[in-house]
């Protein structure tokens, strides 16, 4: 899916003095996303060995993953305890690593195929995309971001993209992913790499505080 980096472009410069403000406030009252560096770069660490997924690792894998999903809001506990059950199938390793290999590029399919297949067997059901991207950026906070449905919508808005309803599910996280990550490439080139690393992570702060934080 294009974005439209024009209109991006434009909704950064309009709104970066206001982020930066108050994520450099050390104000909890301003930003109080400090919770997603805290464990996101910890799970890159962790889970950095999981090459792939499969029979011998996807329980430890789900150890991991589970424990830090209650210190945030980052997916809904029924999906995830949806996904230990998946996880538990003979199958399941294959189809978590579908979208644990992908890249970027290819995520829109790789959610899509994943969620068809896991619809097909129990449990019976499609998995969000915040669960499918709390997982990717447990892999990978700067190429993945983390998904909140109300920046996607928002952001249909921002970019009018052609498609702009009937969106799948991979199609909505690629959407906000492509986002974010344009995003902290911006922020990185106006901060320095040293400060901004986590190309999107940031970008995801950056929508989230922007779009979300009225007061």
């Amino acid at each position: 899916m294009e974005i439209n980096k024009v209109a991006l472009r434009a909704f950064y410069e309009t709104h970066k003095d206001n982020y930066y403000t108050r994520r450099d406030s050390n104000d909890a009252g301003l930003w109080d996303e400090q919770y997603k560096w805290a464990i996101l770069p910890s799970l890159n660490a962790q889970l950095a060995d999981f090459s792939d997924i499969s029979r011998a690792n996807v329980a430890n894998f789900i150890s991991i993953i589970n424990s830090n999903s209650n210190k945030s809001n980052f997916t809904h506990w029924i999906d995830m305890d949806d996904l230990t059950s998946l996880a538990e199938l003979p199958y399941g390793n294959q189809i978590l690593d579908i979208v644990w290999s992908t890249k970027p590029s290819d995520v829109s399919e790789a959610i899509d195929t994943a969620n068809n297949i896991s619809n097909s067997f129990a449990p019976h059901k499609k998995f969000s995309p915040s669960t499918w991207g709390y997982i990717l950026a447990a892999k990978d906070c700067s190429s993945f971001a983390v998904y909140r449905e109300v920046i996607m919508k928002k952001l249909v808005d921002i970019n009018q993209p052609a498609k702009a309803k009937g969106l799948t599910q991979g199609e909505k996280y690629e959407l906000l992913n492509a986002s974010a990550r344009f995003l902290g490439e911006l922020m990185s080139s106006d901060n320095g790499d040293a400060s901004y690393q986590y190309q999107a992570l940031n970008g995801q702060d950056f929508l989230w505080v922007t779009l979300t934080y009225t007061s």
